[in-house]
């Protein structure tokens, strides 16, 4: 029997298993299953890049993580926020808060293959890839999980880090709020004529918002959140006409842009779990919640979810208390709530903030990112939040 069971085996997933092996020196025996084979969890064609915050950065050193893929991480070292004719902007600097960096972009690709690669010698943890879970059993004391090939896994606890639209969510029953923002998001890479020096922008528009983020030192992502009608239309452009559309949007701050490679586009949606634990199991990643991208925050908060719940789950370890009781999950619940409603408030109300063109709201939105950027103190409010370390 495994104490822990985690079904699905991206960044969420991965960083649960790898910080109970290391916490309680595989002592916490943990099976990670993961659908996909290991040569395609990784697959060359993704290019999707990742905005740490500085706090996550920290927590990644702790697993040891953070020093296998530094060298490959851009560093974050200002953001500006304005939108289209508007003339005020506000700025956010490391150096305003005595920090190299607010944050750093890494690609998704890079990290789990350091992932897979520290999960393979970590200590307590096994890893079926490819396996697909065909049905759960939650009993009294323990949860059995069938595999396809025939065998049967039996444990505590179990993890669910598999999303929100997997079949094991449906088969628990897992609830959703959901907000369907009827957007997609455009993602990207591209060069810049003027070096970006560490800058990322977010830059609002009627239809949604653009954030240009420094991936390489010589490249940068883009993330362009469309409605889905105008996201086909720019997909069909060529490279070169869709970044006449993306400069005539966000100007000339970095200059001309050029270089586009691999458009990809996903769909927007906020979906957060009514109820994100039961009776033996527990949902993390985006199986809790899925955020939109607007402040990139998605990772950031699902990462410290899952270290809270590691910390839980070796307390309880450590007290000789049983994995997987519905009073434990239910304190981990409590003690993660603030933080994740607080983030999906702050998400939505930049949504909100941003999305309405009615001539107060535009009025509102001058003056407000003239006031955000003369006062430290909300600036300071807003940076915590950014930076991965909110104070409430």
């Amino acid at each position: 029997m495994y104490q822990v069971i985690i079904v699905g085996g991206g960044l969420a997933g991965a960083c649960l298993a790898l910080a109970l092996s290391q916490h309680a020196q595989g002592s916490i025996t943990t099976a990670v299953i993961e659908a996909l084979p290991p040569a395609r969890q990784t697959p060359a064609e993704d290019d999707r890049a990742i905005a740490l915050a500085h706090h996550s950065c920290q927590q990644l050193a702790q697993l040891g993580l953070w020093p296998l893929v530094a060298a490959k991480a851009t560093a974050i070292r200002s953001i500006q926020i304005s939108e289209t004719h508007c003339s005020a902007l506000a700025t956010l600097r490391a150096e305003a808060y005595r920090l190299p960096a607010l944050g750093q972009v890494v690609a998704i690709q890079t990290l789990r293959q350091q992932l897979a690669r520290l999960l393979t010698t970590a200590a307590g943890v096994t890893v079926y890839a490819p396996a697909e879970v065909v049905s759960v059993t939650p009993q009294a004391d323990q949860v059995l999980v069938q595999l396809q090939p025939g065998e049967v896994l039996s444990g505590q606890l179990l993890v669910i880090a598999a999303g929100s639209r997997s079949p094991l969510s449906q088969q628990l029953a897992l609830r959703y709020h959901c907000w369907d923002h009827h957007q997609h998001a455009i993602i990207a890479t591209l060069s810049t004529e003027e070096p970006h020096r560490g800058r990322a922008f977010e830059r609002f528009t009627r239809e949604g918002s653009l954030a240009i983020l420094p991936k390489t030192v010589e490249q940068c992502a883009l993330v362009w959140c469309q409605p889905q009608e105008r996201q086909q239309q720019l997909l069909a452009l060529t490279d070169q006409a869709f970044l006449q559309q993306v400069q005539q949007v966000f100007g000339w701050r970095l200059g001309a842009l050029s270089q586009l490679q691999r458009r990809q586009s996903y769909p927007l949606s906020t979906q957060v779990a009514v109820r994100p634990v039961g009776h033996r199991w527990v949902a993390v990643g985006n199986a809790a919640q899925t955020l939109h991208p607007i402040a990139g925050q998605g990772f950031n908060l699902a990462l410290r979810d899952v270290l809270q719940l590691a910390e839980c789950l070796i307390s309880a370890w450590s007290q000789q208390q049983a994995i997987g009781t519905y009073q434990l999950l239910d304190d981990y619940r409590q003690r993660r709530q603030g933080d994740q409603q607080r983030m999906v408030r702050f998400t939505q109300g930049l949504l909100q903030l941003f999305g309405s063109q009615q001539p107060l709201s535009k009025v509102s939105r001058q003056v407000g990112l003239h006031l955000f950027d003369s006062t430290p103190f909300v600036k300071n409010r807003v940076a915590s939040w950014l930076l991965g370390t909110p104070a409430w």
